[in-house]
């Protein structure tokens, strides 16, 4: 009995190899007034504008906590990496330096503290989060999206509404920033999600992101009248002295632009001609360049335009300079569960390898199945939100008469159903088969009865086609145009 009581200690010693985050602070002078610093420093990161802090107030915090290996010490290692890298990325924002300290948080997480703790997975959703960034910066889209993937994943771990809100934004912002066709809508579906967490008149600041994105979308699709509304709600909820409300004003000119109102774009980039940020004052200037030389004013065009050229020499040079930042990101990612060396014998593995493989050839059919149904469901889920995004009266009739006729006669009404969809958008049809003339009559009908909130089955039902053959429909839909081609029509 003392044998497995001893054995049992020893066990939960092992368990417990990544220590507790939550760990008292000691009564030492030194490090009461380093943590008090840390807190001050952490806390002005909310406020993102202010970027004049320099990392050399947190160096003598680190060198001082890297004296010992204790839990607090290596926990505050940890918070001093963070913010020299948060306040490095500010200053400049592609930076190897930055994503080397990230890099360097991430691992002293992995290592000593419990991932499962709501304040760890606090930190991993941040961290995640402005790496993402980082890398989308230098246009790698994979690395990018899996490292907005996974701050999403810890912020929803945490269950804390507003880093779950960022996290939706963030990953709305970059399948909206790399614009590959029919990521606008995925973008948009972020949007709504990232909406649903947070609200205008608690959380402002999260909700003008998430409409500056929505009028992004909006202002690829060429519906400007709905991005100005968007990027003025942006502006009324943002700081004036904030980067969101500088990056609204901007996205806001390049509406004006396209719309030919020079002076109201050259009005909305020199409110932003304050911002900190030198990206945006790169944009700034080139749209103002862009505007005096269309109303004339080659002196004015030809000043911002000198400076957006050396900016983008600068800028090259920062990029070479910073050749190992998404390297070193994607090092990481290799590296965050590495396989165990056991040292046995390799007859072993085959042997456990043809185990694997006889019971994954059993259990084929069974996922296979799980996977497909799987699949229909979300396929489905997609359709019935997109859908909802559509708020239009007669829409509504017409879906309520098509489940009507389904509802009485499932084989035989998809004839009434196209009739009447034909009366209530005579020009929608035409304008698919125009637009779209690479669509097949049968894509075509799926994609009618998906718009009208048809699910899978009863597709298959209307149209006599195979479940099966319906799914090859959408998957092709997918493919050559997008989402949704009538919803894209009709918005």
């Amino acid at each position: 009995m003392r044998c497995f009581s001893f054995l049992f200690f020893l066990f939960m010693l092992a368990c417990s190899s990544h220590e507790e985050a939550f760990v008292p602070v000691t009564d030492d002078a030194e490090d009461v007034a380093y943590t008090r610093m840390l807190d001050s420093v952490e806390a002005l990161l909310f406020y993102p504008y202010v970027v004049d802090t320099t990392d050399a107030l947190i160096a003598p915090a680190l060198e001082f906590y890297q004296q010992d290996s204790t839990p607090h010490h290596l926990w505050m290692q940890m918070r001093c990496h963070f913010l020299m890298a948060h306040l490095e990325s500010g200053l400049k924002n592609l930076s190897e330096e930055a994503v080397a300290h990230y890099v360097t948080a991430l691992k002293l997480l992995d290592a000593h503290f419990d991932p499962s703790q709501d304040k760890v997975c606090h930190y991993y959703s941040w961290i995640f989060r402005q790496l993402s960034r980082i890398v989308f910066q230098f246009s790698d889209e994979q690395c990018s999206k899996q490292l907005a993937y996974l701050g999403l994943d810890y912020a929803l771990m945490a269950e804390d509404t507003v880093w779950i809100a960022r996290s939706y934004s963030n990953l709305a912002k970059i399948y909206e920033g790399f614009g590959r066709p029919g990521e606008g809508d995925t973008a948009y579906l972020y949007c709504n999600k990232a909406a649903s967490y947070v609200d205008a008149e608690h959380y402002p600041m999260e909700y003008a992101g998430v409409c500056i994105t929505v009028a992004n979308c909006f202002r690829h699709s060429h519906a400007y009248d709905q991005a100005l509304e968007l990027f003025a709600e942006a502006k009324s909820l943002a700081d004036t002295a904030s980067p969101m409300y500088h990056i609204a004003c901007v996205y806001e000119a390049f509406v004006y632009f396209r719309m030919e109102d020079y002076a109201s774009a050259i009005a909305d980039l020199e409110l932003a001609l304050g911002t900190k940020d030198k990206n945006t004052r790169q944009q700034v200037a080139y749209g103002l360049s862009d505007c005096y030389e269309r109303l004339g004013d080659t002196a004015k065009a030809a000043e911002y335009f000198l400076y957006v050229k050396s900016h983008r020499e600068m800028e090259t040079v920062d990029v070479k300079q910073n050749s190992n930042a998404v390297p070193m990101a994607k090092a990481y990612l290799a590296g965050r569960q590495p396989a165990e060396k056991n040292g046995l014998s390799p007859w072993l593995f085959v042997v456990v390898g043809i185990a694997v493989a006889l019971l994954a050839f059993l259990l084929v059919q069974r996922s296979y199945k799980k996977k497909v149904a799987m699949q229909r469901e979300e396929a489905d889920r997609q359709i019935v939100e997109a859908h909802d995004a559509l708020k239009e009266k007669s829409l509504e009739v017409l879906v309520e008469k098509s489940k009507a006729l389904y509802a009485a006669k499932p084989r035989t009404a998809w004839k009434e159903i196209l009739t009447e969809f034909h009366a209530a958008y005579p020009d929608i049809l035409p304008k698919l088969e125009k637009t779209y003339p690479d669509l097949t009559e049968g894509e075509r009908n799926v994609a009618l009865l998906s718009f009208l909130g048809f699910r899978i089955k009863e597709e298959a039902v209307l149209l006599h086609l195979s479940e099966n053959t319906v799914m090859k429909y959408r998957s092709n839909l997918k493919k050559k145009v997008g989402f949704d081609p009538i919803l894209a029509l009709m918005s």
